[in-house]
């Protein structure tokens, strides 16, 4: 299986996100562009080593996990001045198979989730997603 974020390019990076906001050694967090996200802003940390879970980090990985994660809950508040939703998908239901954390803005609640998705819906039946 070709996995696209085992394979980020600038090319893709510039295709598929908006912006990559930091880096670490073993993590990158980018913003989405308005094709493929859920609602603005919606970030995600991904994993620079394919894998599917959390519980494939080492010691060192998930040390840098946590400080990124920390970078990018705190990016999260300063653009939108509230706390955010922070969700990973399980593995059988990631749309890319390989690791990544979302950062979404915190507006969400039940209904908002339930509205989001209703849009993002309506985006995927008017256009197909090519990566």
């Amino acid at each position: 299986m070709n996995c696209l974020f085992c394979n980020l390019t600038e090319e893709n990076i510039n295709k598929i996100f908006l912006k990559k906001i930091f880096e670490t050694e073993h993590f990158i967090f980018v913003r989405l562009k308005k094709d493929f996200r859920i609602i603005d802003p919606h970030c995600l940390l991904i994993s620079k080593k394919c894998f599917r879970e959390e519980t494939s980090m080492n010691k060192k990985i998930w040390e840098d996990y946590y400080v990124a994660s920390k970078k990018a809950y705190q990016y999260m508040f300063k653009q939108t001045k509230r706390e955010c939703m922070i969700f990973i998908n399980p593995p059988q239901m990631q749309s890319v198979p390989h690791f990544h954390r979302h950062f979404v803005d915190g507006v969400f609640g039940i209904h908002g989730v339930a509205n989001a998705l209703s849009e993002y819906a309506k985006k995927i039946d008017s256009k197909v997603i090519n990566f």
